[in-house]
């Protein structure tokens, strides 16, 4: 099984990402998705099994900055600014956007994908196949704005889970993707439009495009939650949900955080470090 994951910029934190899920997990290549060939470089060296790509590559017709125009032009002010960076909220789309159109554009990407979010470390053996279902692990944010972007985008609510009688999400910065159930959902998104490259522009339309508390397009889409909702709606089977969150994320440490926005220089990779847990 491959990994993707795409990546803003190698830090210390990469290293350890990068070779737990070689230790835990044995896939067959990670694949990187960054910037541009320098950061490239920078993940190729921090363990094996790494292969890296461009993400303005990866669609035939979509860039970051086709994203970060489009974005602007869908949502005017309510988008200018990313509310815990002060930067546009484009890069954050934009990775979304390819974790899902792998599925269309990589060539020999393997049946079955992981993508996995640049900030988890694996600490354990991990499940993500039992038999010929994929592990659906649930826990996360649960959000006003995903859910009515899912309904404008579907014509239906998402998919629900609970743990002893508390809603829980699927937003769990990981997931396995069968490619021809993705490929499918993401067809089912262009047909509006009658292209099949067009899906993300559905998506930045309908994002945010509610009121009230639906209507933040800074938090307007979730591709873990509209996935698997997605698929658990059309194909239940082929899941296996874990019953409770086995995972969990450690508080922002508040000194990094205004070293990334304050103090630090765009060529400061190394920010932030894993701590003992």
């Amino acid at each position: 099984m491959d990994v993707i994951i795409p990546a803003l910029k190698p830090t210390c934190v990469s290293r350890h990402v990068l070779n737990s899920i070689n230790r835990y997990l044995k896939p067959r290549r990670i694949l990187v998705i960054t910037a541009d060939q320098r950061r490239c470089e920078s993940f190729t060296r921090m363990a094996s099994g790494v292969e890296c790509l461009i993400e303005d590559k990866i669609f035939p017709n979509l860039t970051h900055a086709h994203v970060s125009r489009y974005f602007r032009q869908a949502h005017g002010m309510k988008a200018r600014y990313d509310s815990d960076f002060g930067d546009t909220r484009a890069g954050w789309y934009f990775q979304q956007f390819l974790k899902m159109g792998v599925s269309q554009h990589l060539p020999n990407l393997s049946e079955h994908y992981l993508v996995w979010d640049s900030d988890m470390v694996i600490l354990r053996p991990m499940e993500v196949l039992r038999g010929n279902k994929t592990v659906v692990q649930i826990g996360g944010h649960i959000l006003p704005t995903y859910d009515a972007t899912y309904r404008r985008l579907f014509g239906v609510a998402p998919a629900s889970y609970y743990d002893n009688n508390k809603q829980k999400s699927f937003i769990a910065h990981n997931m396995v993707v069968y490619k021809p159930y993705m490929r499918e959902l993401l067809e089912n998104l262009s047909r509006r439009y009658g292209d099949s490259d067009s899906w993300p522009y559905h998506i930045m339309d309908q994002a945010g495009a509610g009121v009230g508390r639906e209507s933040m397009p800074m938090y307007g889409f979730s591709e873990y939650s509209t996935y698997i909702s997605w698929v658990k709606q059309h194909y239940p089977e082929s899941q296996y949900i874990l019953p409770s969150q086995r995972w969990r994320r450690d508080p922002l440490d508040i000194v990094n955080r205004l070293t990334h926005v304050i103090g630090g220089p765009s060529d400061a990779w190394q920010v932030c470090c894993p701590q003992p847990w």
